[in-house]
């Protein structure tokens, strides 16, 4: 089940990573837009477990894997053969970070899975490379480059939502330098630094990401276990009393009040 490593983080998703493939290998990437501005879709797609990507490329350059390549995508109707990536954003253009990012992407999978480095041209079987999921939408779009599924003649169906524009005109005009850059990258081009290591994620993460990592957490009893042992056992949570040694140590789990009130109730017990 192949991994990109780093800059990559592995964010694995265990629904997304049990789709079989059925013997199929990889032949297309396909890039997509979340419709949202999410940083991240970790907890959306651990929750609705009926859509979800290989990857998600965040505005700023970071990049999220949510399951191994060799699992079926659930973001292009289940297709056997597409690795996905969703990105951030309710319409384009990609950011610069963002299109850097997504090359990076794109050029690993190829390397790793022998997919051209090509544009596709419609969403048929026959044709193998880089894609976007309009190539399989049916809808009334233009005829030419911004065209759907209909207006190329058929091929694989890669949505059940009539007209879904994704990943936006503005996106698809950008594929091209994706390609180009990826093209670069997978020659031995120079390879900027990836804007995730700038700063952890949990720098950047909003309070709503923080919260989706903790509700996910928390539905499992070894998650919800751990935290109320963190809470009782780690000091830091609440302000020691006031006739303590508070230089030493000014905050207490509240495992430490326990033992200072039996330590008191001790005492008492031995005045008499």
């Amino acid at each position: 089940m192949p991994w990109m490593p780093a800059p990559a983080r592995r964010r694995k998703i265990a629904w997304l990573n049990s789709l079989p493939r059925y013997g199929s290998k990889p032949t297309a990437i396909v890039l997509h837009i979340t419709a949202s501005e999410a940083t991240s879709q970790h907890g959306y797609f651990s929750s609705i477990r009926f859509a979800g990507s290989h990857f998600h490329v965040a505005r700023s350059g970071v990049i999220e894997q949510y399951a191994g390549t060799g699992a079926r995508s659930a973001a292009d109707l289940s297709s056997r053969r597409t690795i996905s990536i969703e990105t951030q954003g309710v319409n384009g253009p990609w950011t610069k970070a963002q299109l850097e990012a997504i090359a990076q992407v794109v050029a690993w999978c190829a390397r790793t899975h022998g997919i051209p480095l090509r544009k596709m041209t419609s969403s048929s079987l026959s044709q193998h490379g880089v894609g976007w999921h309009r190539l399989g939408v049916d809808g009334n779009f233009p005829s030419g480059p911004l065209g759907g599924r209909l207006q190329r003649g058929g091929g694989e169906k890669w949505s059940g939502s009539r007209g879904k524009a994704c990943p936006t005109d503005a996106c698809i005009h950008q594929i091209d330098d994706v390609i180009a850059r990826a093209i670069e990258i997978n020659k031995g081009g120079s390879k900027p630094a990836a804007p995730i290591q700038e700063k952890d994620w949990f720098d950047m993460a909003t309070k709503a990401d923080l919260r989706e990592v903790i509700e996910e957490y928390v539905k499992s009893p070894a998650g919800r276990k751990a935290l109320c042992e963190a809470v009782w056992n780690t000091d830091g949570v609440l302000d020691a009393p006031a006739d303590t040694d508070t230089k030493k140590n000014p905050h207490w789990g509240a495992a430490g009040f326990l033992r200072a009130i039996r330590s008191q109730v001790r005492d008492l017990a031995k005045k008499g």
